[in-house]
């Protein structure tokens, strides 16, 4: 089970903001995240949301993709990985 708890960091104790829902006694995994590593995080995700959609100069489009990737060139002539065997 994964549950994220929000904690203060007091005296070499984790303090729980809000009574997490794990029984006393429990065995727990801490991973921490310090609020500068959250605004990076923030700041990559505002940067991946702003690039555009498709490539600006390559003059290729998403329909592209399959044959871009898949095209095979044998010779002079062009094959489509469905058709290349």
């Amino acid at each position: 089970m994964t549950t994220i708890v929000h904690a203060i960091y007091q005296h070499g104790v984790f303090l729980p903001s809000t009574p997490p829902a794990i029984a006393e006694g429990e065995e727990v995994e801490l991973i921490v995240t310090s609020g500068v590593e959250k605004a990076s995080l923030a700041d990559a995700l505002d940067e991946i949301a702003g690039l555009p959609v498709e490539g600006v100069r390559d003059g290729l489009s998403g329909a592209e993709h399959d044959k871009v990737i898949y095209t095979v060139r044998v010779g002079n002539s062009d094959f489509t990985a469905e058709y290349a065997e």
